[in-house]
């Protein structure tokens, strides 16, 4: 059975940007289309996660909400694919949108760059197949 796909929900604008009240060690992992991502330690549960703060202001209303609407796990039960990142939670600051979401590892490039450093002869077939099935593995899972 199809679950109901979530859409993003711009909570009310809070007094201060929770990224700020709630997360401390922020660091930026990446720059993107939309804005950058950073790492951070939520200070209740002293979890990391990445937090995707984008500029709604820079873009398209209409691309920015696909955009950010594809960057939400589709379903709840998505979010228990480990092939997924899952979201956790988001909220409007301002001209921002924030979302926070599971904290990987590692990146694909980061996985890539780990295999051909221990290969002298470049990547094996294989570990492009095991690259390749967990990408095809979230995909099957964001479309059941």
């Amino acid at each position: 059975m199809k679950s109901a796909r979530k859409t993003l929900k711009i909570n009310p604008v809070p007094a201060t940007n929770r990224l700020y009240s709630d997360f401390k060690n922020l660091k930026v992992l990446g720059r993107g289309q939309f804005g950058q991502v950073y790492r951070g330690t939520n200070i209740h549960d002293k979890m990391d996660y990445a937090i995707k703060v984008m500029e709604v202001s820079a873009v398209n209303k209409t691309k920015f909400e696909v955009y950010a609407n594809a960057s939400l796990a589709i379903s709840d039960d998505v979010n228990v694919l480990k092939h997924i990142v899952r979201y956790f939670s988001s909220w409007q600051y301002k001209k921002e949108q924030c979302i926070v979401m599971e904290l990987c590892k590692q990146s694909l490039r980061e996985y890539v760059s780990k295999i051909q450093a221990k290969s002298l002869t470049g990547i094996k077939e294989a570990d492009i197949k095991i690259a390749l099935r967990h990408a095809c593995l979230g995909l099957k899972g964001m479309h059941d």
